[in-house]
Order: structure tokens, then C-alpha cells, then sequence
């Protein structure tokens, strides 16, 4: 695709996806992955309740049905009496508000005197709030609740009937009541609650709620509903689609969410006049079961079996702390969805491989999915599926798009360049085809230049195939070392490899990778040496010229077929220096420019100047023979010091120092040149050698 294009078709793929993703949130489709993550950010980012929070439930747990059972040979219902002796212990021991989890619809089995005795303990406890389940038959409030000031419950919900407690325990009592609507969403699991239902023209708040305005004390506190906004105690609380999403606990060491306390274990201390001890006052208390059999077991975020009573208690303590969640702004998360989705198709348009195009895929649904973690944090109710589900469609479009156009062009290029040119031009090419065109641009390469030696007497005994065997694993063998010392491999010219750095891309220390090129491909050879020498049936010796220079690099020859190669002065010089490895009975030669780029590290020797055939000016050429961090070999010192006594014109020592240098062809071509400057009576070093031959 071109360049001019990515922007206009990554922007229609992040509206087409953002439409097609807000569409499948409209209809649902994407209900169960939001509810998914919205309770793996709960657990992720919940922290325990804080100390010295005024909540405590008082639980009619499995102990305690075990133990009331076993001590007083009493079973599930308990007597009324009960719960008016827990009442009035709460209420002596201080408690703000007691909040009873459970009703009495029906008249005690233990008689009227047991539905007396509630009856009396709730009238003496002005604080006590009592459940309302807007669920049953009734269609009319049987007698006056407490007074309530709802401004606005006539645009709350209308629930069509309730199931309201026995006469006999609540008949003329001007009692506060809550709903305990379970408003679960649709997979069960309670995340939030609605803040006001109306029954019989009445407003009636949560429970939670309704414990909030009894514990205020005084008159009930006046509520308010405005569109999506509650109310209360002199604090507006954003709604989200008129309910209020709650911020959940996590489970203390117990389990609990709060700090709870066994039934069973208060009315032994009734029983056995143990007064109350001030672990209720000024709280907030929260009367309910969590025994398994009694069935009033709900799923949250947190738990996947909690007690009905802590999602009560949860929402008092959001309330109390005035930290339930915010809705978050309406234009936000679409802005953002859209941003995450042009960005992500934008680079995937423009992605070189298919590493990069998933990088950026990740980046684009990584983005909307950070942005839902950190609202969460922050306490803002921010949308993740479809945010992610819109990025991940257009970053799917793009692919689509890339593969469909941009894919099938870059797959072709790289089959028909993969075995003849780098990586690196290879991604270059890929990136702007428009390269393909004819032309170059001035530029600093380092050039290598290799030959086999003797290679025309040897193969002209060599059966065809087996020679071409040869050579391809030989030339396999040195392009292995070139390529991975990051070279443009250029040509290959029967025998001869031509490669260079520092183009297309650009390599600051070019001229020691060439350097280093060089020194490794002679010890690869040196490692298959018994190997090519069995298949020739001689010893394999490879010459190497490397030199620095300015060069034309680009694409060159006819529009039907042209090579990506160097052109210039400097490659000519490159192939003279690897000629010039037969004069001195080397194997790789530097050029000055070369070694004086490769900076310091490399180790070698200088042997002179040459002057090559077709250059007037000589050249100053190094022979490497060790890396970076190698130690320097004992003949490299030796050749030192006999070079030293060249330049200083000592010819005895000098001659001396070269014989001590036995079995190298560069001591010996030196000592001849000291023999012949003696005889003349030279009083100079001369290191000019000349060539007679490319």
C-alpha cells in the first residue's frame, strides 16, 4: 500500500471497527467478556476494608446453627426471642444502626409471645431497619413505614408487589425499611445495586442505604433522584444506568470482606449475662445468615459464594467513604477506542514483517485494556470490551488489507531477492519498492573482495557436479560469516565473493566488520581445511582485499534486470589489494583507509605500500591476524622489531631480526628488499613494492 493511503484506510478501519464493536456491545454480545474483566480488575486492584471501618456483621453461620443446636436442642427457624435478645444487646453495647438481614413473614411457630418479644425489642430500638422483599402478593403498604423524603422516587423503579413481616412483629411500628433486591446482572453475579425502588407510591432505598439514614440520627436525612445522580447527606452520587456499581473488598483472613462475629457466640453471652464488651459501639451492624443451607449465598467479583448480608455491607462502606464508582465520560473511552484503533491499523499498514505488525497489534488492544485498568484504579466505571473488541477489529482489517495488497508484494520481493541480496535490503526494498528504480548516491562503503587460489587449474579436473558441490558449500561457508557481520552481499563471480557494508543501511563501524569479515572466513577455511583439501586434491587457500572508499551504491543496468551493487574507483582498488596477496604470500590485505577506520582493537601488521597496476600513488596495506581482545602472537612482536630496524636503516639488525622470523613470507620478502638496500648503500627503508600484476 502506498504511503499516502495508510492514514485515510487505518482511519475508515478504526470507524468500521469502533461501529462493528459498539453494535455487538449493544446487543449484548460482548455482556460476558466485560463481566469477565470487570471482575478480574476488582480482584486485581481490591484492597482489605481499612482498620477502624464503624461496619460488623453479626452472622448466623454454620457454627452457629451447629452450636445453638447442640447446647439448647433448638433447629433452624430460631425463636424470635433470639433475634430480640441479639437486638437489644446491640443497642446496649452502642451500636449506630442494626441492620437485620432476614424478615419474619410468618407468624413464629413458638406462639405470640414469641412474635411479642421482637415486636417490643425493635419498638425500644429506634435504630433498627428492617428488609423489605419487593417480591409477593401485597400491593399496598398494611401500615406506614417510617417517613421518607425522596424527591424524584416517582421516577424510580416500581416494583409490583412485596412480602412484608409478620403483624404480629412489626404491626404499628414506624419502622425504617431497605430493599434487598439481588439486582445481579445476567450471569448471577451482584456488581451492582439500585439505589431507590418504589413500592405503593413509597420510595424504598437499598438497605444499605436505609442504614445510612438511620445511623445519621435525628431526622431522615432528605434524598433526592435526579437523572443519573443520587442525592444523599449532602453528596451527589453518579448512577450508572441508575444503579450504583460497588467497590469491593478484599476477603480478610477468614474470608469475611468485614469484620464478622458468630450468633451464636452473642447469645451465649446474653445467656450467660456476660455485658456487652463495646466491639459494637458507634458501628454500623448487619444482622444476616452466611450458613450454606439457608440459602442466601450470592456470587460477586471477590467471591464466588459470598453471604447477601456483605454485599449489604459493601455498599454501606462505598456510601460511608463516598468511593462507589464514577461512570466515566460518555465521549472518552469511543475517543480513545478510536485513537487505539487508528493507531494499530495505521502500524500495522505499515509494519515491515509480521513480528512488527503483531507488536503492533498488542500495542493497539494493550492501550483500551491499560486505560480500563486504570480507571478502575482511579474509581471511573470504564467500559473494556468493546474498546478492545473495536482495536482488535481493525488491527484484523488492516491485516487483512496488509495480506491482501501490501502481503502478496512483499512475499514476492522477498522470494526473488531472499538468496541474492541481505536482510537489510532486503526489509528496504520490501518497505519502498520504489527503490527498485535505476540510479545510486555517493556514499562510504568498505569493500571485500575474495578469490580461491589457482581455482581454474584445480577445477578443470574436477567432474562438473562434483565442483559444483564444492563451491556452493564453500561459497555457503564464507557468506554464513559475511551475513552475519551484517555485509550487502554483492555478487559472486565464479569463485570470487564481492560484499560491502554501510549500505542501504547505515554502520558506523563498517570498516572493522569488514576487517573482521575477513580474519574470520580464513579460520573458517582453516577449519574445513582437511575437508577441501580431500575434495580438490590440494590445499585450499583463499586471498581477501579489503578497502574503505567513496563509492556509487544503488541499483544499476537495464529496467528489465539490474543488480544492487557498488560502483567506483575504490572497488577496483579492493580486487588489486586481494591480487596483492600473491606478492607477499598472504592471505588478507588491508588498505590504510581500512585499518585507520576499524579504530583500535584490531591487531595486525603493517607491511608497506603497495602500488597497484593502474595507480600511480601507493597504497599502505595491513595484513590482520587477530580480533578484538585476542593476544597478539609471538611473530607479530618478532616482525615489530625487525620493522623498526628497517625505518631506522640498520640493516645487519635488521636482517638478523627478519632471519629470526622463520617460515613467513612477508620476513622474507622484507629481508631481500634489506639485502638489496645494503648493497646499494641506501641509508633510507624503501617499503614501495611494486606490482606487475592485477
Amino acid at each position: 500500500m502506498k504511503k499516502g493511503t495508510r492514514a485515510p484506510a487505518a482511519a475508515a478501519l478504526a470507524f468500521a471497527g469502533a461501529a462493528l464493536a459498539f453494535v455487538l456491545h449493544a446487543t449484548g454480545l460482548l455482556t460476558r467478556v466485560e463481566s469477565i474483566s470487570w471482575d478480574a480488575r476488582t480482584r486485581l486492584l481490591a484492597t482489605p476494608a481499612p482498620e477502624g471501618l464503624p461496619i460488623r456483621l453479626v452472622l448466623v453461620d454454620d457454627e452457629s446453627l451447629a452450636r445453638v443446636s447442640r447446647e439448647q436442642g433448638v433447629t433452624w427457624p430460631w425463636p424470635r426471642e433470639y433475634y430480640a435478645a441479639l437486638l437489644r444487646y446491640l443497642v446496649a453495647d452502642g451500636a449506630r444502626a442494626v441492620v437485620f438481614d432476614f424478615d419474619f413473614p410468618e407468624p413464629s411457630r413458638y406462639g405470640v409471645d414469641d412474635d411479642r418479644a421482637l415486636h417490643d425489642a425493635l419498638a425500644a430500638a429506634p435504630r433498627a431497619v428492617l428488609p423489605l422483599r419487593l417480591k409477593g402478593r401485597a400491593r399496598e403498604w398494611p401500615w406506614a413505614p417510617a417517613p421518607l423524603d425522596a424527591e424524584g422516587a416517582d421516577r424510580a423503579p416500581e416494583a409490583p408487589g412485596a412480602t412484608f413481616s409478620s403483624a404480629d412483629v412489626v404491626g404499628g411500628l414506624a419502622l425504617l425499611y431497605g430493599h434487598v433486591v439481588a439486582d445481579a446482572d445476567r450471569d448471577g453475579v451482584v456488581r451492582r445495586v439500585r439505589p431507590l425502588v418504589r413500592f405503593a407510591g413509597k420510595g424504598v432505598p437499598a438497605l444499605a442505604l436505609a442504614a445510612c439514614l438511620r445511623g445519621a440520627g435525628g431526622e431522615t436525612p432528605r434524598l433526592a433522584l435526579h437523572g443519573d445522580t443520587l442525592v444523599a447527606f449532602g453528596r451527589e452520587i453518579p448512577l450508572a444506568d441508575g444503579r450504583l456499581v460497588l467497590r469491593y473488598r478484599r476477603p480478610g483472613e477468614r474470608g469475611h470482606l468485614y469484620p464478622a462475629h458468630s450468633a451464636a457466640g452473642i447469645l451465649a453471652d446474653v445467656s450467660n449475662g456476660t455485658p456487652p464488651h463495646g466491639l459494637f459501639r458507634d458501628a454500623y451492624v448487619l444482622v444476616g445468615t452466611s450458613a450454606e443451607n439457608l440459602f442466601d449465598n450470592w456470587p460477586t467479583p471477590v467471591k464466588t459464594v459470598a453471604p447477601g448480608v456483605e454485599v449489604h455491607a459493601t455498599l454501606l462502606d462505598n456510601l460511608l467513604h463516598g468511593d462507589l464508582f464514577r461512570p466515566a465520560p460518555a465521549a472518552l473511552p469511543p475517543l480513545l477506542a478510536l485513537a487505539a484503533s487508528f493507531a494499530g491499523a495505521w502500524l500495522v499498514l505499515r509494519a515491515r514483517s509480521a513480528a512488527t505488525g503483531l507488536a503492533a497489534s498488542a500495542a493497539a488492544l494493550a492501550l483500551p485494556a491499560a486505560a480500563a485498568v486504570a480507571a478502575h484504579a482511579a474509581g471511573i466505571a470504564w467500559p473494556f470490551a468493546w474498546p478492545v473488541a473495536a482495536a482488535f477489529l481493525a488491527v484484523a482489517g488492516a491485516g487483512a488489507v496488509g495480506y491482501a495488497t501490501e502481503g502478496r508484494q512483499r512475499r514476492y520481493l522477498r522470494r526473488a531477492f531472499e538468496h541474492y541480496v541481505s536482510p537489510q535490503v532486503i526489509a528496504r526494498i520490501v518497505d519502498d519498492p520504489a527503490q527498485l528504480r535505476l540510479g545510486g548516491e555517493r556514499r562510504e562503503v568498505s569493500i571485500f573482495v575474495s578469490d580461491v587460489e589457482g581455482f581454474s587449474s584445480f577445477a578443470e579436473g574436477m567432474d562438473p557436479q562434483d565442483l559444483a558441490r564444492f563451491l556452493n558449500d564453500y561459497l555457503g561457508a564464507m557468506t554464513a560469516v559475511l551475513l552475519d557481520e551484517g555485509s550487502t552481499l554483492d555478487k559472486y563471480e565464479g569463485d570470487g565473493i564481492v560484499a560491502f557494508w554501510n549500505a542501504p543501511v547505515a554502520q558506523p563501524d563498517h570498516a572493522q566488520r569488514a576487517i573482521r569479515a575477513a580474519v574470520r572466513c580464513q579460520r573458517v577455511l582453516a577449519s574445513r581445511a582437511g575437508e577441501f583439501a580431500a575434495r580438490i586434491g590440494r590445499p585450499l587457500r583463499m586471498r581477501v582485499g579489503v578497502h574503505t572508499g567513496i563509492v556509487s551504491v544503488g541499483n544499476f543496468g537495464s529496467r528489465r534486470r539490474f543488480d544492487y551493487t557498488v560502483l567506483g574507483d575504490a572497488v577496483n582498488l579492493a580486487s588489486r589489494l586481494e591480487g596483492a596477496n600473491k606478492r607477499f604470500g598472504t592471505a588478507a590485505l588491508v588498505s590504510e583507509e581500512t585499518w585507520r577506520g576499524a579504530g583500535p582493537g584490531m591487531l595486525g601488521r603493517e607491511i608497506g605500500r603497495v602500488r597497484v597496476v593502474g595507480r600511480v600513488q601507493p597504497v599502505r596495506v595491513s595484513e590482520p591476524w587477530t580480533l578484538a581482545g585476542e593476544p597478539e602472537p609471538p611473530l607479530l612482536r618478532a616482525f615489530e622489531t625487525a620493522r623498526r630496524l628497517c625505518l631506522a636503516a640498520r640493516w645487519d639488525e635488521a636482517r638478523a631480526a627478519l632471519e629470526a622470523c622463520a617460515g613467513d613470507p612477508v620476513a622474507a620478502l622484507w629481508r631481500e628488499r634489506v639485502e638489496a638496500l645494503r648493497a646499494r648503500g641506501a641509508t633510507e627503508w624503501d617499503d614501495v613494492f611494486e606490482l606487475r600484476e592485477k
